[in-house]
């Protein structure tokens, strides 16, 4: 639990849960199979049962958690718009796939894990391509391109997931963009390390010098959340938010994101506009509702 905490209080609790980054590194190898195939049809049908019997055997490997599937899903997705040449976007992709997991699994609907997934790729897909494109063409030098495109991905998702994190953990870490950006890097690096040592070590005895670098990094990744999570301070706490809220404030985020027409601006804005009105009205409700009795209940534990 206090390992948990540290990684939380430190805004790096996302390193910890299976989710598309490792969802990614299956993918990537099995696209480029399907490449291989070709593109006639049989050679399409059979890409397709390969990633969907790949893409699910990952998922039923790694205990089905709402990341996974997620993730899953919108690879699939993906694969089948790219063979078979179906119209699709991002969002839509997005959409889809909350709309075959809910249809199965309701209940996820009110699980941190979805809310807070979903709410993540959310934001990355309304802000980044357009950051991205002016990023690339108004910084030149590829390192500094780099860290500020690794620092908006990560002030992007902690302050679109701000109102969830707090209403289900009731604090928010405001050190979490800076150790976000010394970790994930070096974790992406890892994980790519890692896969070639392993399949390396399969075929010949690995030297311990090579493992020394993985060895290195892995106890830098779980000293930073160590350092940072002994101190209260880096966490602010924060009383929790009612649904429409998030609802409302997500919607207000993507209107607001660059690279947006003016027509999608305004639908977005109305959408968080028909959030707050519904917001302000179960308010008045439960003000009027709170004039009977009242209780309150006092969890004193042992005591």
């Amino acid at each position: 639990s206090d390992v948990r905490m540290s990684f939380s209080r430190a805004g790096l609790s996302h390193i910890m849960a299976v989710s598309g980054l490792h969802v990614g590194f299956v993918l990537a190898p099995v696209w480029f199979l399907i490449q291989r195939l070709g593109m006639g049809a049989a050679q399409r049908v059979s890409g397709f049962a390969m990633l969907v019997g790949v893409m699910a055997g990952y998922a039923v490997l790694t205990g089905l958690s709402i990341s996974v599937l997620r993730a899953t899903l919108m690879a699939v997705l993906f694969g089948a718009a790219r063979l078979f040449h179906f119209p699709s976007t991002p969002l839509n992709i997005l959409c889809a796939s909350a709309f075959m997991l809910l249809s199965v699994r309701p209940s996820d609907l009110l699980e941190p894990g979805f809310q807070l997934s979903y709410a993540a790729v959310f934001m990355l897909l309304t802000w980044m391509p357009a950051l991205t494109d002016r990023v690339e063409n108004r910084v030149r030098i590829p390192l500094v391109r780099w860290l500020i495109t690794m620092l908006s991905v990560t002030l992007i998702v902690q302050i679109g997931m701000a109102p969830l994190l707090a209403g289900w953990f009731g604090e928010v870490s405001w050190i979490a963009p800076v150790s976000n950006l010394v970790t994930v890097p070096l974790l992406s690096l890892l994980m790519t390390y890692s896969i070639v040592l392993l399949g390396v070590a399969q075929v010949t005895v690995v030297p311990d010098w090579i493992v020394l670098p993985a060895e290195f990094a892995y106890k830098w990744i779980l000293w930073v959340p160590e350092q940072v999570g002994r101190d209260e301070s880096f966490a602010v706490a924060v009383r929790s938010f009612p649904a429409w809220a998030v609802l409302c404030w997500l919607s207000l985020l993507s209107s607001i994101s660059p690279g947006v027409d003016s027509g999608r601006r305004w639908r977005r804005a109305g959408v968080a506009l028909l959030f707050l009105f519904i917001g302000s009205g179960r308010w008045l409700v439960a003000e009027d509702d709170a004039r009977g009795l009242s209780m309150t209940v006092l969890d004193v534990g042992q005591g």
